[in-house]
């Protein structure tokens, strides 16, 4: 179905009225919770069981339970709806990001056509990430789901800035390696682990000057010579 904006919500845009600017990284409101479930049940599936048990098995793993909520139901889906509905804020974001990149991985966005005959999806990967997207802004929750990231919009500008082109560099040939221990240090970073993350980006820049020298036909510090010509 997609972003359809009621009367009231135009009216006040119209007068001027503006929504809230300050965003909130600690708070997901109800509203946005029924919201949000309504765009994943169109998007992954009602029938899509094999999605839904890797969403509910992950957080049951990560969560260290055996179940997600007091009284379990018999589908999967039905328990992470559940789930998400009654946790608290932080297990909230959590759960987002996860459905997100649930939503982006390359069995439900590239198959989406096929399945959507079988699984009951009604909204294409690239819509419900638009429209969740969308609904986080309106609701004044501050995360952004960008390129396979879900990131907090008060980093967005350091994301967009530093991040993606130093993504877009160390993708470049004789790079490689450089590139990979570059997003291996952002995703230690994503998930806290700061002392790893550290280690990898220091990998990471010792690489990339290694290449930088390697292709000026430079010699290492020591030998006597410049370190560049």
């Amino acid at each position: 179905m997609g972003i359809f904006e009621l009367y009231s919500k135009r009216m006040k845009r119209a007068e001027g009225e503006t929504f809230e600017d300050v965003y909130v990284y600690d708070n997901v409101p109800g509203k946005l919770r029924i919201q949000i479930s309504q765009i994943l049940k169109d998007s992954i599936g009602s029938d899509n069981y094999s999605a839904w048990e890797i969403i509910h098995n992950i957080l049951l793993k990560e969560l260290g339970t055996f179940k997600l909520i007091e009284r379990p139901r018999r589908d999967h889906i039905d328990n992470c709806i559940a789930y998400f509905l009654e946790c608290y804020d932080e297990d909230a974001i959590d759960f987002i990001e996860l459905s997100l990149r649930m939503i982006n991985s390359e069995t439900l966005y590239y198959d989406y056509e096929e399945r959507a005959k079988t699984c009951g999806i009604k909204q294409s990967p690239r819509e419900a990430i638009e429209e969740i997207n969308y609904r986080l802004k309106d609701q004044s929750v501050g995360y952004e789901f960008i390129e396979g990231e879900f990131i907090r919009v008060d980093r967005k500008f350091l994301h967009e800035e530093i991040v993606k082109p130093a993504i877009r560099l160390l993708i470049e040939e004789d790079f490689e390696g450089a590139g990979e221990e570059f997003l291996q240090a952002h995703d230690h970073y994503r998930k806290g682990k700061y002392k790893e993350s550290l280690v990898e980006a220091l990998k990471s820049f010792e690489s990339t000057l290694k290449t930088i020298c390697d292709n000026k036909g430079t010699y290492t510090i020591g030998t006597g010579t410049p370190l560049l010509n």
